[in-house]
């Protein structure tokens, strides 16, 4: 187990330098409690604050109806990132995540829109264990403050 010092959660980075990187799916616990994943971002790379699956490899995408898959790990970017590049993932404490209009404590769902949330389950959603909003998004899609618990990829709708 690796022992980081300063991490920069939000930094990028496209090439890996063996020593002063961590390897994909090592978690870091933060001292505000909040844990983290480093992860490669696969197909579209991410959006800061949007939300995203990571696969057994460690590899995330933004969450979608489409390119998410049941039992898979569910983070929240850090940061803005491209195909291929690395960084981490929010996986359990708060943050604020991209979701469609939502309530308090309901059971988020993918969206056709990578990354985004949503409350309103539909004919391909997929539920979403762990994330739950702390204040409701009202008016119009954008960030909302939320509680990760460790979440993941459900049943599909």
């Amino acid at each position: 187990m690796a022992i980081l010092l300063g991490a920069k959660l939000d930094e990028i980075y496209s090439t890996l330098t063996a020593g002063n990187v961590p390897g994909v799916g090592e978690l870091y616990t933060h001292t505000d409690g909040r844990v983290y994943m480093f992860v490669r971002y696969g197909t579209g790379g991410a959006t800061a604050n949007y939300a995203v699956s990571i696969n057994a490899a460690g590899t995330a995408v933004m969450t979608s109806n489409s390119a998410s898959f049941f039992g898979e790990r569910v983070g929240v970017a850090t940061a803005t990132a491209a195909l291929n590049d690395y960084g981490w993932a929010l996986i359990f404490g708060a943050i604020d995540v991209q979701t469609d209009v939502a309530t308090v404590n309901t059971r988020l769902q993918t969206t056709t829109t990578a990354g985004q949330l949503d409350d309103a389950s539909g004919t391909g959603t997929k539920q979403i264990n762990g994330i739950t909003l702390t204040t409701a998004k009202t008016g119009s899609a954008g960030l909302a403050p939320a509680l990760l618990t460790w979440p993941t990829i459900g049943a599909t709708n």
